[in-house]
């Protein structure tokens, strides 16, 4: 099984097209207000629903049903707006599926554009430690340039479409102090973007995902118990212990079609199990010093078992000179709702 995982990563970045110019460009975005506080880290980041986005092997560690979504309003030159939402289902103790869309919204009163992609998701732990992801999307997008009236007669319609798939391990060793992760992700690998209007094409922005992580908790340090009583019922005893402690993460990600990569160091401190401290900064070595990006961000989670919600503030961690940006994710914990016990559809 290990052998056929990497074979299949080496043939999808083998087929990755060598142009130098790409098109759909909103899937470079980095998803997730927790990732995106950590500047972008996601290839080594366990356990959660809105991880598809980085690695699809990522949900492979959740043991129970999630469902997410993320919002913020990009603050460009004209009214942006990005989404995401993910639901992931534990199915049969074995593999974990589901379904997933981001997308970005922008546009004034002469035109309206939206630009987003929509595909299923399945993952698999192929051993305790070990596991394995697979995303198949369709990209789309609608163009609508909407002319003066009184000036012109006609509005320009047109429309783009593409079918891309991702790939992606995720190795999570238990150890003496800690949990070392590590991931790697091959995404948006597919056919080339047609447009409606047009007979020429443009590639999709592959791109691939390397990062490592370690996290620590209370535990490891030989505390077997929460310093204060909480109700039982909302935090039970191993939840807690769990969920009390930090993680250090690095993640390297290269869209092929660019000539530079993304380093990105993000940390996560948990004070206590249900408050989440985080910051990050990244970094584009680009040779061009007017793509030149780098800067700290920073944010904050509230999690209580079953509800969590991150924020994020960060400044040109997807664009050049796109000022403060504000991001909000939501996520739910499903199996309380869809089985009290999750004995059906839990590991």
């Amino acid at each position: 099984m290990k052998s056929i995982i990497l074979t299949g990563l080496l043939l999808i970045v083998a087929t990755a097209s060598a142009d130098y110019d790409y098109g759909a460009s909103f899937l470079t975005v980095y998803r997730g207000a927790r990732q995106s506080a950590m500047a972008g880290i996601g290839a080594a980041l366990p356990g959660t629903a809105d991880g598809v986005f980085y690695n699809p092997a990522g949900p492979a560690f959740l043991k129970s049903a999630e469902a997410g979504a993320e919002v913020n309003g990009m603050p460009w030159g004209e009214p942006t707006d990005y989404w995401s939402a993910v639901g992931i289902i534990p199915l049969l103790n074995t593999v974990n599926v589901g379904v997933f869309t981001s997308g970005v919204h922008y546009g004034d009163r002469y035109s309206s554009d939206y630009e987003w992609d929509a595909g299923v998701t399945a993952s698999t732990m192929v051993s305790d430690w070990l596991g394995f992801g697979l995303d198949l999307e369709y990209d789309g997008s609608h163009h609508v340039w909407a002319v003066e009236p009184g000036i012109y007669d006609t509005s320009i319609v047109f429309t783009t479409s593409a079918f891309a798939g991702d790939v992606g391990v995720l190795a999570r060793p238990q150890t003496c102090l800690g949990s070392p992760s590590i991931g790697v992700a091959v995404s948006n690998v597919g056919t080339r973007i047609k447009y409606s209007d047009l007979s020429a094409t443009d590639a999709l922005p592959a791109l691939v995902d390397a990062g490592v992580g370690w996290t620590v908790t209370a535990q490891d340090f030989g505390l077997k118990d929460f310093p204060f009583s909480v109700p039982e019922r909302y935090f039970p005893h191993d939840w807690l212990m769990d969920n009390w402690g930090a993680s250090v993460f690095y993640d390297l990600r290269k869209v092929f079609l660019d000539t530079y990569p993304t380093h990105s160091v993000g940390i996560e401190v948990r004070p206590l199990p249900f408050l989440a401290a985080r910051g990050g900064w990244f970094y584009s070595n680009s040779a061009d010093t007017s793509d030149k990006r780098e800067g700290l961000t920073w944010g904050l989670g509230l999690d209580l078992r079953y509800f969590r919600v991150d924020f994020c503030q960060d400044n040109t961690l997807f664009y050049l000179n796109m000022h403060k940006n504000y991001r909000f994710s939501f996520a739910l914990n499903l199996n309380e709702l869809l089985l009290r016990n999750g004995t059906l559809l839990g590991h």
